[in-house]
């Protein structure tokens, strides 16, 4: 956000893949969910997008990428 650093998780919840976003890792603010795949995922990945064809080129850095399981609370 105006060259800020942001944050981005995604969790599995039940059967959703959940996508969220923070500018300081405390707030967190969800951008969309989906159904959850129903086999097993062997490759992941992310990517940048300026969402459409007319915006300016977006640039993006990607850093300490991890994959965790997460215990219930």
């Amino acid at each position: 956000i105006n060259g800020g650093v942001i944050t981005l998780r995604m969790t599995k919840l039940h059967n959703l893949i959940v996508g969220e976003y923070s500018v300081d890792k405390q707030t967190w603010h969800k951008v969309g969910e989906w159904p959850a795949p129903t086999q097993r995922i062997r490759l992941a990945g992310i990517v940048a997008t300026a969402g459409s064809q007319d915006a300016p080129l977006t640039y993006a850095t990607f850093d300490n990428f991890v994959i965790e399981k997460l215990t219930a609370p």
